[in-house]
């Protein structure tokens, strides 16, 4: 896996943060851990895959790739997320 800063991430079209592993979620977590701001860009991509996952709502036969694409996605800002708030608790770590 090639490994990027969090500022040189790939990124999709439209800007939002590209995982392909969770794994890489993870390396993400670990260097943002203690930037708020980029904190915050996963948990508003993650909050904005969620409404597009409503919004597919139906599942049928049409929709059924975007379904899964935005699905992945979900789960690895959830990991993130989780990852964060894990290595905070475990430094003891604190935003203000």
């Amino acid at each position: 896996m090639d490994r990027f800063d969090y500022i040189r991430w790939p990124r999709t079209d439209d800007g939002m943060i590209l995982f392909k592993s969770t794994s890489e979620a993870f390396y993400y977590a670990a260097n943002i851990f203690t930037n708020e701001p980029m904190f915050q860009e996963i948990q508003l991509s993650h909050r904005k895959c969620i409404a597009r996952f409503e919004s597919l709502r139906p599942l049928t036969e049409d929709n059924l790739q975007a379904f899964l694409e935005v699905s992945y996605k979900i789960q690895f800002f959830r990991e993130c997320i989780e990852e964060v708030t894990r290595i905070r608790k475990v430094l003891k770590y604190n935003v203000h």
